[in-house]
């Protein structure tokens, strides 16, 4: 799946995000039991979008 084409917001410490992450992730951990990660690097560092995702992912720990 391409990032780009999701609608995910920054991490919001009150939980307050309005948009399609936790309903993605459901469908991801239903769906597949391998996920790979692929971007391109920029100085030596992830690209925003996936840096925004994996943000995201704490989400997960608290729902």
């Amino acid at each position: 799946m391409n990032l780009y084409d999701k609608k995910i917001n920054h991490f919001d410490y009150d939980f307050n995000n309005d948009d399609g992450f936790l309903p993605l992730m459901k469908n991801v951990i239903e769906k597949y039991d391998t996920i790979i990660f692929a971007t391109p690097i920029y100085w030596y560092s992830m690209s925003g979008v996936l840096k925004v995702f994996f943000d995201r992912l704490s989400d997960l720990l608290h729902v």
